[in-house]
Protein backbone atom coordinates (compact mmCIF):
# COMPACT_ATOMS: atom_id res chain seq x y z
CA UNK A 1 0.00 0.00 0.00
CA UNK A 2 1.39 3.36 -1.00
CA UNK A 3 0.54 6.37 1.05
CA UNK A 4 1.37 9.73 -0.33
CA UNK A 5 1.94 12.81 1.70
CA UNK A 6 -1.03 15.14 1.05
CA UNK A 7 1.33 18.05 0.40
CA UNK A 8 3.29 16.19 -2.29
CA UNK A 9 0.72 16.86 -5.03
CA UNK A 10 0.69 20.58 -4.33
CA UNK A 11 4.48 20.59 -4.17
CA UNK A 12 4.60 19.57 -7.83
CA UNK A 13 2.48 22.54 -8.89
CA UNK A 14 4.34 25.79 -9.27
CA UNK A 15 2.83 28.68 -7.31
CA UNK A 16 0.40 30.92 -9.16
CA UNK A 17 2.76 33.91 -9.03
CA UNK A 18 5.49 32.00 -10.90
CA UNK A 19 3.03 30.85 -13.54
CA UNK A 20 1.73 34.42 -14.02
CA UNK A 21 5.28 35.79 -14.30
CA UNK A 22 6.02 33.08 -16.89
CA UNK A 23 2.92 33.98 -18.88
CA UNK A 24 3.74 37.70 -18.73
CA UNK A 25 7.38 37.10 -19.71
CA UNK A 26 6.34 34.94 -22.66
CA UNK A 27 3.73 37.43 -23.86
CA UNK A 28 5.98 40.48 -23.56
CA UNK A 29 8.91 38.72 -25.23
CA UNK A 30 6.65 37.40 -27.97
CA UNK A 31 5.21 40.82 -28.74
CA UNK A 32 8.58 42.61 -28.57
CA UNK A 33 10.29 40.00 -30.72
CA UNK A 34 7.50 39.88 -33.26
CA UNK A 35 7.74 43.66 -33.75
CA UNK A 36 11.28 43.23 -35.07
CA UNK A 37 11.53 39.66 -36.36
CA UNK A 38 7.97 38.87 -37.41
CA UNK A 39 5.21 36.73 -35.98
CA UNK A 40 7.34 33.57 -35.89
CA UNK A 41 9.19 34.95 -32.87
CA UNK A 42 5.92 34.67 -30.95
CA UNK A 43 6.06 30.89 -31.48
CA UNK A 44 9.32 30.81 -29.53
CA UNK A 45 7.62 32.21 -26.47
CA UNK A 46 4.56 29.99 -26.79
CA UNK A 47 6.29 27.04 -25.09
CA UNK A 48 6.75 29.02 -21.87
CA UNK A 49 3.18 30.32 -21.92
CA UNK A 50 1.71 26.91 -22.75
CA UNK A 51 3.79 25.23 -20.04
CA UNK A 52 2.60 27.74 -17.45
CA UNK A 53 -1.02 27.20 -18.46
CA UNK A 54 -0.98 23.39 -18.43
CA UNK A 55 1.32 22.93 -15.42
CA UNK A 56 -1.44 22.65 -12.77
CA UNK A 57 -3.16 19.92 -14.80
CA UNK A 58 -0.16 18.02 -16.19
CA UNK A 59 2.48 18.49 -13.50
CA UNK A 60 5.55 16.89 -15.01
CA UNK A 61 5.02 17.79 -18.67
CA UNK A 62 3.99 21.35 -17.76
CA UNK A 63 7.08 21.75 -15.60
CA UNK A 64 9.39 20.48 -18.34
CA UNK A 65 7.67 22.63 -20.94
CA UNK A 66 8.13 25.69 -18.71
CA UNK A 67 11.81 24.86 -18.21
CA UNK A 68 12.35 24.25 -21.92
CA UNK A 69 10.41 27.39 -22.89
CA UNK A 70 12.32 29.52 -20.39
CA UNK A 71 15.65 28.19 -21.65
CA UNK A 72 14.84 28.71 -25.32
CA UNK A 73 13.30 32.12 -24.73
CA UNK A 74 16.26 33.26 -22.62
CA UNK A 75 18.59 32.14 -25.40
CA UNK A 76 16.62 33.91 -28.14
CA UNK A 77 16.03 37.08 -26.13
CA UNK A 78 19.70 37.27 -25.20
CA UNK A 79 20.86 36.53 -28.72
CA UNK A 80 18.37 38.55 -30.78
CA UNK A 81 16.27 40.93 -28.72
CA UNK A 82 18.89 42.36 -26.36
CA UNK A 83 21.18 43.62 -29.19
CA UNK A 84 18.18 45.23 -30.89
CA UNK A 85 17.27 46.92 -27.60
CA UNK A 86 20.82 48.24 -27.20
CA UNK A 87 20.65 49.61 -30.73
CA UNK A 88 17.37 51.34 -29.91
CA UNK A 89 18.93 52.87 -26.79
CA UNK A 90 21.86 54.22 -28.84
CA UNK A 91 19.63 55.86 -31.44
CA UNK A 92 17.13 57.25 -28.92
CA UNK A 93 18.91 60.62 -28.30
CA UNK A 94 19.03 61.46 -32.01
CA UNK A 95 15.78 59.92 -33.16
CA UNK A 96 12.66 60.21 -30.99
CA UNK A 97 10.12 57.87 -32.49
CA UNK A 98 7.09 56.50 -30.67
CA UNK A 99 7.62 53.08 -32.21
CA UNK A 100 11.23 52.96 -31.02
CA UNK A 101 10.17 54.00 -27.52
CA UNK A 102 7.41 51.38 -27.48
CA UNK A 103 9.83 48.70 -28.66
CA UNK A 104 12.36 49.79 -26.05
CA UNK A 105 9.78 49.58 -23.25
CA UNK A 106 8.48 46.19 -24.43
CA UNK A 107 11.95 44.70 -24.74
CA UNK A 108 13.05 46.07 -21.39
CA UNK A 109 9.95 44.64 -19.73
CA UNK A 110 10.45 41.28 -21.44
CA UNK A 111 14.08 41.07 -20.30
CA UNK A 112 13.16 41.99 -16.72
CA UNK A 113 10.24 39.57 -16.61
CA UNK A 114 12.25 36.78 -18.20
CA UNK A 115 15.08 37.22 -15.70
CA UNK A 116 12.51 37.22 -12.89
CA UNK A 117 10.94 34.06 -14.32
CA UNK A 118 14.30 32.28 -14.62
CA UNK A 119 15.28 33.14 -11.05
CA UNK A 120 11.86 32.13 -9.70
CA UNK A 121 12.01 28.78 -11.52
CA UNK A 122 15.47 28.03 -10.14
CA UNK A 123 14.43 29.00 -6.59
CA UNK A 124 11.29 26.87 -6.80
CA UNK A 125 13.31 23.92 -8.08
CA UNK A 126 15.74 24.26 -5.18
CA UNK A 127 12.83 24.31 -2.72
CA UNK A 128 11.30 21.21 -4.30
CA UNK A 129 14.57 19.30 -4.14
CA UNK A 130 15.04 20.12 -0.46
CA UNK A 131 11.50 19.16 0.49
CA UNK A 132 11.00 15.69 1.97
CA UNK A 133 9.99 13.03 -0.52
CA UNK A 134 6.61 11.27 -0.36
CA UNK A 135 6.26 8.37 2.04
CA UNK A 136 6.11 4.97 0.39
Amino acid sequence: MNTVNPGSATRQIFPMRIRWVSIAAGCFAGVAGSLVFGWLFALVSSALVLGAIIQPYFHRSGKWLMWLGAFILTFYVGLFLAPQMLGAIRTLPQYHDQNAIAFLCLSLMSIILLAWCDVALVIEDRKARRAPSPVE
